[in-house]
């Protein structure tokens, strides 16, 4: 049975005792993330080294270095197609691997309907790879903005997490996408 709502919002199915029937969500490539990132273990690096050195003068530097290996400090940059928004920012990953901290990947990742994709890009949110080989899945979860998750490609074998922060650098990006644009013209 359907039942009509004014102003001309979609009529929404019921099921047999009544209550509303939800539709399940679905993913789009317009709700979609393409995020890349880099990091680089060489600050884990030296601060595990000074840490390792303080706590044991003879040899700790040589552990705190392969420990702080696994960390990773570098820059993210996320694209949305449906919204043509770019967003750019800083990441902090750890991999359980000695120099994984260094590296990098690309992922694709699909946000549900009922979630915005522009949302999870920006600002604070966490991400997960898991990567057995070169190739695997990516996911991001932006507190209160949702999830995304997808494939992805890269160098953080065989599993990461990290955390992120990101602003919305359209405004710088549009112009020079039109100038690149207007060359080929």
């Amino acid at each position: 049975m359907r039942k009509a709502f004014p102003l001309g919002r979609p009529a929404q199915q019921q099921g047999s005792n009544g209550n509303a029937v939800q539709k399940p969500s679905t993913f789009t490539l317009n709700n979609s993330i393409i995020n890349a990132s880099y990091t680089t273990a060489a600050p884990g690096m030296i601060l595990g080294g000074i840490i390792g050195e303080a706590i044991e003068p003879v040899g700790g530097g040589v552990v705190g270095a392969l420990l702080g290996s696994t960390i990773g400090v570098g820059g993210s940059a996320s694209y949305v197609p449906g919204s043509d928004s770019t967003y750019i920012g800083a990441t902090l990953t750890f991999t359980p691997r000695l120099l994984g901290g260094e590296g990098g990947n690309i992922s694709w990742q699909f946000a549900s309907n009922s979630f915005k994709a522009d949302n999870i890009a920006s600002g604070f949110s966490f991400s997960g790879n898991v990567q057995p080989t070169l190739l695997g899945a990516a996911g991001s979860w932006s507190p209160g903005n949702g999830w995304a998750a997808g494939p992805s490609v890269g160098t953080r074998v065989p599993v990461s997490v990290g955390v992120s922060y990101n602003f919305n650098f359209s405004s710088i990006t549009r112009p020079i996408e039109h100038w690149i644009s207007s060359l080929f013209q």
